[in-house]
């Protein structure tokens, strides 16, 4: 929207007032603190991952080791995410503030935590089955 107002020297003038829209700080800061949460977890993951193998003298310690860097990647993805998804919640309630990068930032939070979530029930499933047997 814009304001009409009459200039302050001359009745006759009219300045045209446009109304910036002010980039929201707390829901870009929410969509940094989401794309660090896919950032992160792959580096921990490759890290844990290649100290875990070339550590250990083989056998089932590599193994645990690249479990415990995958589950540790997990555990840092999603609370981050959480993080994100709160500060993302919080941009949304800035007036005069823009609501779309809270918004994304809500979405892109959503898809690790689904997706550790069906992970985790799948290996669950796969671990009981298989020691089941």
């Amino acid at each position: 929207m814009s304001d009409v107002t009459p200039a302050p020297d001359h009745n006759d003038e009219i300045v045209i007032e446009e109304e910036r829209r002010r980039v929201n700080g707390t829901g870009l800061t929410a969509l940094i603190i989401v794309i660090l949460s896919f950032v992160a977890p792959i580096v921990i993951a490759l890290v844990g991952s290649d100290a875990a193998r070339y550590g250990s003298q083989g056998g089932g310690e590599a193994i645990i080791g690249i479990l415990f860097a995958l589950a540790s990647a997990a555990l840092v993805a999603v609370s981050l995410d959480v993080v994100g998804i709160i500060v993302g919640i919080v941009s949304l309630f800035r007036k005069n503030r823009g609501k779309l990068l809270g918004l994304i930032a809500i979405f892109l939070g959503l898809v690790p935590i689904v997706v550790v979530v069906l992970a985790t029930t799948v290996f669950s499933n796969l671990i009981t089955t298989t020691v089941g047997q």
